[in-house]
């Protein structure tokens, strides 16, 4: 009884003892909360909860190691009223710059778990990874300021203008940022789909960043094309639409023959090689090949052959084999090939 007296009616013991006390409550609440993430992580599937809960671990620790003292300090009797001031101001910052950090983890935490849900990529950019962090602590800044009675109404007309110029000076970056946000939310295309912008720029997506798309072509070489590029221009998705199952890709073959062909045995002549082929390659479609004379000149009667297959990276194994099945049948019959 005497010892608890003594440390209730001296200040300095008093203070040591309600400082200490508040870190060692903050470690046990601490250790039993990482004992529970660990074992849980193991047992559950409720993964954004149990990152939520460790991002707000530090700080909840840190705020309840700075309340401790807080409140420690503000036992000693013979602070006077200006002291206390600036220790509840202290108190009063520190908090709303842990409540910053709380927030600002906690948002990074859902963005990547929208990301990932969305089936894109899962690490948050550095570019909304930092520009999260700089306008919360922003905000919690202005409520600072307006706590000690500052007014904020020039500074913020001041962030206004300077982020004005900071947005027109990357115009070209925000457009890219933008269409990126664009392209993630409508899913005009997704990773994995085999797309086709321009004769050259044709391949797999392979990754959507949130300033350009980059696209694996059939040679394996990397095309990384701007996103406001890819937003504003007409693209071909060959992958969409097979995965909806309303039509397969078509594979077409041109060639022509001479106008003293029999077309009859001509066709076939081609059928039967777009069969063999077809039962040579797994990649290709069970439906029927497709034949269709188109024109007939002087000399010459073309033709066009056309055969499903079930990806569009396919399309050039089929015509390649099928062109040599083509020439070795005709070379055999007679055809000639104009």
């Amino acid at each position: 009884m005497d010892v608890l007296e003594t440390i209730v009616t001296n200040d300095y013991l008093r203070f040591l003892f309600i400082f200490a006390g508040s870190i060692l409550l903050a470690n046990i609440v601490h250790f039993f909360l990482r004992k529970y993430l660990r074992r849980r992580t193991k047992e559950t599937k409720e993964i954004v909860y149990l990152k939520l809960l460790s991002v707000a671990v530090k700080p909840m620790y840190m705020l309840a190691i700075v309340s401790g003292l807080h409140f420690a300090l503000k036992s000693l009797t013979f602070l006077d009223e200006t002291a206390i001031y600036w220790l509840d101001n202290i108190f009063y910052i520190a908090f709303v710059l842990v409540t910053a950090l709380l927030l600002s983890n906690s948002i990074r935490v859902l963005l990547r778990s929208w990301l990932k849900k969305q089936k894109q990529i899962e690490k948050v950019p550095q570019l909304i990874d930092k520009g999260i962090t700089i306008i919360l602590f922003l905000i919690a800044g202005v409520i600072i300021l307006d706590n000690f009675g500052v007014q904020t109404s020039p500074l913020l007309a001041t962030l206004g203008v300077t982020g004005l110029a900071v947005g027109l000076a990357l115009q070209g970056t925000l457009s890219n940022l933008f269409a990126g946000f664009h392209i993630i939310s409508d899913k005009p295309i997704q990773i994995g789909d085999f797309i086709q912008i321009t004769p050259e720029a044709a391949g797999y997506v392979i990754d959507i960043g949130w300033r350009a798309t980059r696209i694996r072509t059939l040679e394996n070489t990397i095309i990384i094309i701007p996103n406001k590029q890819i937003a504003e221009t007409m693209i071909t998705n060959f992958t969409s639409l097979s995965a909806t199952k309303l039509e397969e890709t078509i594979a077409v073959i041109n060639g022509s023959i001479s106008t003293s062909t029999n077309l009859k045995k001509a066709e076939e002549i081609i059928l039967l090689s777009a069969k063999n082929v077809q039962k040579q390659m797994k990649t290709i479609s069970k439906s029927e090949p497709e034949l269709r004379f188109l024109q007939m000149k002087d000399t010459s009667i073309s033709f066009r052959v056309y055969i499903k297959v079930k990806e569009h990276k396919d399309k050039m194994e089929v015509s390649h084999e099928l062109i040599k099945e083509l020439k070795n049948n005709f070379d055999k019959e007679g055809i000639k090939i104009n």
